[in-house]
């Protein structure tokens, strides 16, 4: 799919469900990757660290382009197509470009992940992705962990490329914040 007319009624920000005993689990879990519902939930938490960031929309949307356009700095958590979860931000950015932050980068910005920004800020106003050089995940499972860590930063005003998170301790802090109804800074060095 690679474009989707807009529908002004689609649900763009609302939570998809409560988390349940099983999304717990595979928070928990070392070696399982994060879901869409994990993700969202993590989006409304955060609108509530920072109302005015944009953005936080339903990670589903992204596939099919049916994004809302952004009108101010916004965090998205995408997901690219391969099992990997990244965040996008112009929270920090002053010259126009879109922030990636990605925490499995391999030397290439997927088109999937191309695509879904251009939805977002509306191909007009594209002016490209940067990508950010941040703490790399030591696994292949904690992708959505990190983007959840590095967007939580940006809601906070802190650069996710200034910190390094204790890695082994960030799934226990995750599952205490959506406990807590509450996305703190993930614990540091």
């Amino acid at each position: 799919i690679t474009s989707v007319s807009h529908d002004n009624n689609v649900e763009r920000f609302a939570r998809m469900c409560n988390l349940t005993d099983q999304h717990y689990a595979i928070i928990s879990n070392p070696a399982e990757w994060l879901d869409c519902d994990i993700i969202h939930n993590a989006h409304v938490l955060l609108k509530t660290v920072n109302p005015s960031i944009d953005g936080l929309q339903r990670t589903t949307l992204g596939p099919c382009r049916n994004f809302a356009t952004v009108k101010n700095p916004f965090i998205q958590i995408l997901h690219t197509g391969g099992d990997h979860w990244v965040c996008t931000s112009t929270v920090k950015s002053t010259d126009g470009c879109v922030d990636l932050y990605d925490s499995l980068y391999h030397d290439n910005i997927k088109d999937k992940v191309v695509g879904q920004v251009q939805c977002l800020v509306g191909a007009n106003n594209y002016a490209g992705i940067r990508v950010v050089a941040v703490q790399q995940q030591p696994n292949s499972y904690d992708c959505g962990v990190f983007a959840i860590a590095f967007a939580t930063c940006l809601a906070h005003g802190i650069l996710p490329q200034s910190v390094l998170f204790k890695q082994k301790e960030m799934r226990r802090h995750l599952t205490s914040c959506f406990k807590n109804g509450k996305l703190e800074l993930f614990p540091t060095y």
